[in-house]
């Protein structure tokens, strides 16, 4: 029998927390992100970049739970591991960058958002 945090785990955990987040299963899915994330945590550690996928995935369902202030430490982090293995002006952060000026946007806050709007469009 395999353990609670064998790696052969993680694919059908991803599988099921994807197939809840499409049913709108977001408070069941959280927590298995959640697990995903520490599993391959344990395994790559924390700035490998193919944690991204399960960062985001989990970003995305605190922001569909209204939990912003969940998400954007998610986006933030995101944002310095792709700086970490792209570099500061790779246009894969244009994605990551908008989400967080939306967050921003989305509580009010133009003057903190306007930066990350700038850094997109000199990109």
């Amino acid at each position: 029998s395999l353990g609670p945090d064998h790696p052969d785990l993680v694919q059908p955990l991803e599988t099921l927390a994807n197939t809840l987040r499409r049913l709108d299963g977001y408070d069941k899915a959280k927590p298995i992100y959640e697990r995903v994330i520490a599993m391959k945590e344990k395994s790559l550690g924390p700035d490998h970049p193919d944690l991204v996928t399960w960062l985001e995935s989990l970003a995305d369902v605190l922001l569909r739970e209204g939990n912003n202030d969940g998400a954007k430490p998610i986006y933030e982090r995101i944002i310095a591991m792709k700086v970490k293995s792209l570099g500061p002006d790779h246009p894969d952060l244009v994605t990551w960058l908008e989400h967080l000026a939306e967050i921003l946007l989305s509580e009010g806050k133009f003057y903190q958002a306007k930066p990350f709007y700038e850094r997109v469009i000199a990109m």
